[in-house]
């Protein structure tokens, strides 16, 4: 999220201001040391593979337990200071056993605990969560049903975790919307809600991480096809090593197709999103924004109307020949220039 990179590129200015942003718990402005020090000892998921930590558990719990006394011995030395750490895999990684796990480990730590927590609507957060599936090689030519992103979604059993295992006076819950965030800015906002001093005087990052358009999606789901009915060509794309060339593909496609949109979806999708979802607003509505009718503005979100022939699923002449290139550049073993 931007307001992770704000955190990052602040760091020395922020500790003029008495606030920790460790640099020992990620790589870059996400903490994902810390959801992996709070998740079981056998868990393993792609951050712990990046690590090289999957090749033994006895080298997994040496690393887990030399963090836990970078983590305790960097705290100690600043006794005085305010930490600020934040990974969205506290959300999506961590369930109820993992959580006590955190507290255990934190709450020796600080004298207080707060936890921050931006809500935003499932069917953004789903085409968010769709393109970031893309970019890492799981491609489906269409949006993948509500139930799918439910570890991401579904706000309410997330926020039960948390609040049984924190507390409810710890958690501080806000809306991921424009018309809710202090002047409009998701990182005014945070600054407000984390007592950082001076917002506009610090650093301010471009939004990056932008979807994917449906255009790029539709043409890399035709390229994994291409491939997939090459037998031996399509086979590659499951080893590890392919992950890199396939992540150079996704950059390519993004920067030849400028300008087009991301993915609007249909009345149709909105409504069952909203459906699957309905329960858990409900209650986060009741337990957190009570002075609101419901948790979502209606009319927030753009639709568009079916048979829009920008999201057609086909391909026209140009894209399919660029499609065979791409395929006939994977087979040799080449490489785009993004």
């Amino acid at each position: 999220m931007l307001f992770r990179s704000f955190l990052s590129e602040n760091r020395q200015e922020l500790a003029a201001q008495g606030i920790v942003v460790p640099s020992f718990l990620g790589i870059g402005p996400n903490h994902r040391w810390l959801p992996l020090l709070a998740q079981d000892e056998a868990t393993l998921d792609g951050f712990a593979v990046r690590q090289g930590l999957h090749t033994s558990a006895e080298r997994l719990r040496e690393r887990r337990d030399a963090k836990r006394k970078e983590l305790r011995e960097a705290v100690a030395g600043q006794p005085r200071a305010r930490w600020i750490i934040s990974s969205e895999q506290l959300h999506s990684r961590l369930d109820l056993v993992d959580l006590l796990r955190l507290r255990r480990l934190l709450e020796p730590l600080f004298e207080e605990i707060r936890v921050l927590v931006y809500l935003r609507h499932p069917l953004p957060t789903a085409i968010s969560s769709w393109s970031s599936r893309v970019r890492a090689g799981r491609v489906t030519p269409s949006l993948p049903p509500a139930e799918s992103f439910a570890n991401l979604c579904d706000h309410g059993p997330t926020l039960r975790c948390w609040q049984r295992v924190f507390g409810r006076q710890r958690l501080m819950v806000r809306l991921f919307h424009p018309a809710e965030l202090r002047g409009g800015s998701l990182i005014a906002d945070f600054c407000e809600a984390a007592g950082i001093a001076n917002a506009r005087g610090l650093r301010h990052p471009e939004p990056a991480n932008r979807s994917l358009s449906y255009q790029a999606i539709r043409l890399l789901w035709h390229l994994q096809q291409h491939l997939r009915d090459d037998g031996a060509a399509g086979d590659c794309l499951t080893l590890p090593s392919a992950t890199w060339r396939w992540r150079e593909l996704v950059r390519f496609v993004e920067g030849a197709l400028p300008g087009f949109p991301v993915y609007v979806p249909t009345a149709v999708e909105r409504d069952r999103f909203a459906a699957y979802y309905a329960d858990s607003e409900r209650w986060l509505c009741r337990e957190f924004f009570p002075d609101r009718p419901s948790l979502w503005s209606a009319g927030e979100l753009a639709v568009r109307p079916e048979g829009d022939p920008r999201f057609e699923s086909g391909l026209g002449a140009a894209e399919a020949a660029l499609v065979r290139m791409l395929a006939d550049l994977w087979r040799g073993g080449g490489r785009v220039a993004p």
